[in-house]
């Protein structure tokens, strides 16, 4: 869904916050709609954008039309990161939250960008538009891209806010939003088609990655996609990696038989490897992610889903 959010005090930060994550996880469906907000030339703005994948800085633009007329104004992109509910909140454990994984295949976030609004923007009415080749969930979601967010310019001049916080008593330090970005990754998940219809009590991926047995397990971290099923007491997912010469295996089980395929959905860092793909010594088109299904009995299935791996940052 989208909200445009203001920086303009803590307390109302918190609350714009809140909101969005309310209603969002209260929806149960990833939407986009407006949040009216009003800002000064030159303040910070957030925008919540909805749940895309590999939505980035290079792939994402930001302009702002007045409402009177003329020509839209480029928006410099400060950030952009993702934002999760506390994992004990209502609105991470809501039922309706639910929805947000059965509809797009990943965990219940929303993308946030903060854009450092232009001193000259006119006052008044407005809007903003959002641009990005990032891919969206299928409908019920809306995407950003055919989406304005209204904003109204308020008179005077604003600033860039620091987001200041202190690491001591007395030691103020600007905060830097970059630090929440995702990192470069290869991201590992089958193609999302709908919640399945068969559960298993484990699986199996499996990628050969050449040179992985040089670069070692140290040198290399496996980050699963948080999902609200994953701790259900119905299905009380687990996983573990290991590195097995040039293979990278990364096994999730539910001792319930209540994994789902879409579950075996996680990230791969290691800046050897990527330093690999840098040097042209490793392709990622030629990576193929092998995956083996057992059912809560440890046979194994005849189960078949297509899986991806792309470099995202």
């Amino acid at each position: 869904m989208t909200r445009t959010m203001t920086k303009t005090g803590a307390g109302q930060w918190a609350t714009l916050i809140a909101l969005v994550l309310l209603v969002q996880f209260l929806s149960a469906c990833v939407a986009v709609q407006s949040f009216p907000v009003s800002a000064r030339a030159g303040d910070t703005v957030m925008l919540a954008v909805g749940s895309p994948d590999g939505m980035n800085k290079g792939n994402t633009s930001a302009t702002f039309t007045p409402g009177g007329g003329g020509s839209a104004v480029p928006l410099p992109i400060r950030s952009i990161f993702k934002l999760y509910p506390d994992k004990t909140s209502a609105a991470w454990l809501d039922s309706g939250a639910l929805g947000v994984e059965n509809d797009t295949g990943h965990g219940p976030w929303t993308t946030i960008v903060a854009l450092d609004l232009p001193t000259t923007l006119p006052t008044g009415p407005g809007a903003v538009q959002i641009t990005t080749g990032a891919v969206y969930p299928p409908p019920p979601a809306r995407n950003i891209n055919d989406t304005t967010l209204t904003l109204e310019i308020l008179p005077g001049s604003g600033s860039p806010a620091p987001f200041t916080y202190e690491l001591a008593a007395n030691l103020p330090v600007a905060g830097d939003l970059t630090q929440l970005e995702p990192g470069r990754r290869l991201v590992v998940k089958p193609v999302f088609t709908g919640t399945g219809t068969t559960t298993y009590g484990a699986i199996e991926v499996r990628i050969n990655i050449p040179f992985l047995d040089q670069i070692g397990a140290d040198n290399v971290r496996v980050v699963i996609d948080d999902k609200i099923e994953l701790t259900s007491s119905s299905r009380r997912i687990q996983y573990t990696w290991s590195v097995q010469g040039t293979d990278l295996v990364v096994f999730f089980i539910s001792p319930t038989g209540g994994l789902d395929y879409s579950q075996a959905h996680f990230s791969i860092i290691s800046a050897n490897i990527m330093s690999l793909i840098d040097a042209a010594l490793l392709d990622v088109n030629t990576l193929s992610p092998v995956a083996t299904y057992f059912d809560v009995n440890g046979n194994a299935v005849g189960a078949t889903h297509v899986f991806t791996i792309n470099e995202e940052t």
